[in-house]
């Protein structure tokens, strides 16, 4: 099973629009962040954790060319507003693609992308979606198990999803002791990791790092970086068992 990680950064994506600082201006392509999305695939298919904007160049940079399933951590428009790109795949399959998350997630995405759920004028060129809800049982996809871990985003709750023994944890803030017995022991963790400094939303560098030591995943890689992680100098401040993940970046799992 492979992991690639489609992308990385926070909801600004990095560059950000007008900033100038070395990060954004930086060369080495380790420090250029679409907003974030994984695939994990095997020798069945292909699952999607989130749609961002980007989802189309994602999906041509890494040669996508089919995609089994979407799970959807939340509704916030830097992981669901990619979701129209999966017409690409539809079009070319005639199949509908099931899209997997929380109530309250799939009745935004309803809203929010309404015309392709009510009769269109040409149905070759709207994805074709069948949303499923979730709530605390896994789903099987791929023949791999995933299961929705509830997680705070602030105020929000969320989806983490666990599927071997792999965390994705993204937009997290705080893990609820509910959860917490699925953090533990892991052979990766994938974790929200925003910036130095504290935020209201997010966990900042040391709240992540005590999470890690909190829980022993065996490899550790942080996600959803904002531009005040320069990817070297990070990098040099990180322990052993963790990264700073990059667009690109794929893991055997």
């Amino acid at each position: 099973m492979i992991l690639t990680f489609l992308g990385t950064g926070t909801s600004n994506g990095v560059p950000i629009i007008g900033c100038h600082c070395p990060t954004c201006s930086s060369k080495d392509p380790k420090n250029h962040r679409y907003r974030c999305s994984v695939a994990i695939e095997n020798e069945k298919g292909r699952v999607i954790i989130d749609t961002p904007p980007e989802f189309r160049l994602q999906c041509i940079r890494e040669n996508i060319d089919k995609v089994d399933a979407v799970l959807l951590t939340h509704d916030h428009a830097d992981h669901i507003f990619g979701l129209d790109d999966l017409r690409g795949f539809t079009m070319q399959t005639g199949e509908s693609i099931p899209v997997y998350s929380s109530e309250n997630c799939l009745n935004i995405v309803h809203r929010a992308f309404y015309y392709m759920f009510r009769q269109p004028v040409n149905k070759t060129h709207i994805p074709k979606l069948t949303l499923n809800i979730l709530n605390k049982e896994p789903v099987n996809l791929i023949g791999i198990d995933f299961l929705p871990v509830r997680i705070k985003h602030g105020k929000l709750d969320i989806f983490a999803y666990k599927f071997g023994n792999v965390m994705y944890c993204t937009d997290c803030s705080r893990i609820p002791l509910s959860s917490q017995k699925h953090f533990f022991n892991l052979d990766v963790l994938i974790l929200d990791c925003i910036k130095y400094a504290p935020h209201p939303t997010h966990l900042s560098l040391n709240q992540a790092l005590r999470i890690v030591d909190k829980y022993k995943p065996k490899k550790a890689y942080f996600t959803h970086t904002t531009h005040y992680f320069e990817y070297n100098e990070v990098s040099e401040l990180l322990p052993e068992n963790v990264e700073l993940a990059y667009d690109g970046l794929k893991i055997n799992i």
